[in-house]
């Protein structure tokens, strides 16, 4: 279920307002999670979707072939690593080890956001613990994320929206988005619970 009201990044394909409409009206529905990754691609309910070459000037027929994408990129088998490439991947990135090479082999296609992933562990080691400790099934890449409050108090894992973990235990945060400020030198989005959380993954 979607809990969060993410924004649509404003300059989202070359400013097509029939196709941002329609990603809008698809992020209303529950049954869709939607994020935005660059001016191309968006991940639906974890499953990436490049949108380039998306001709449609009405925004019902933009939700028509945008769900045509992502119905095609779900039946779609993954492309998994084969054991070499997974472990060359492991000694880059031994953090990603805590989610087990099965994982790696799975998702290593997607480097770059394995490779935030492993940073954020080597900032954060107690995620690793958590993960380690109380795993979540194969989480998808994109769904794991974490939240920094902006006083400094705490930070938090979230693991595929199923659970999440601030300072090490777990909790239940429920966040909504409020504004795009700089954080640790970066424009990053903002969400409000209570305090306000940086996302910086």
């Amino acid at each position: 279920m979607n809990r969060f009201n993410i924004c649509v990044v404003s300059e989202f394909y070359m400013d097509s307002e029939p196709l941002k409409e329609a990603l809008q009206l698809l992020q209303q529905d529950r049954r869709f999670d939607i994020r935005y990754l660059d001016n191309h691609k968006v991940a639906i309910n974890g499953i990436i979707i490049n949108l380039a070459n998306l001709n449609c000037k009405e925004v019902t027929k933009c939700m028509e072939m945008i769900l045509d994408r992502y119905k095609y990129a779900v039946l779609m088998p993954l492309e998994v690593l084969p054991v070499d490439d997974a472990e060359e991947l492991l000694q880059r990135y031994p953090e990603l080890s805590v989610f087990g090479v099965d994982w790696v082999k799975k998702w290593g296609r997607l480097e770059d956001r394995l490779a935030e992933i492993a940073e954020a562990l080597r900032i954060y080691p107690w995620m690793a613990e958590v993960v380690r400790q109380r795993p979540v099934p194969d989480p998808h890449p994109y769904m794991v994320e974490v939240y920094v409050a902006m006083d400094g108090s705490e930070v938090c894992l979230m693991l595929n929206k199923s659970k999440t973990f601030c300072n090490g235990k777990e909790t239940g945060l429920t966040l909504r988005f409020a504004e795009y400020d700089v954080f640790d030198g970066k424009i990053r989005e903002v969400y409000r619970c209570v305090k306000k959380y940086a996302k910086i993954l």
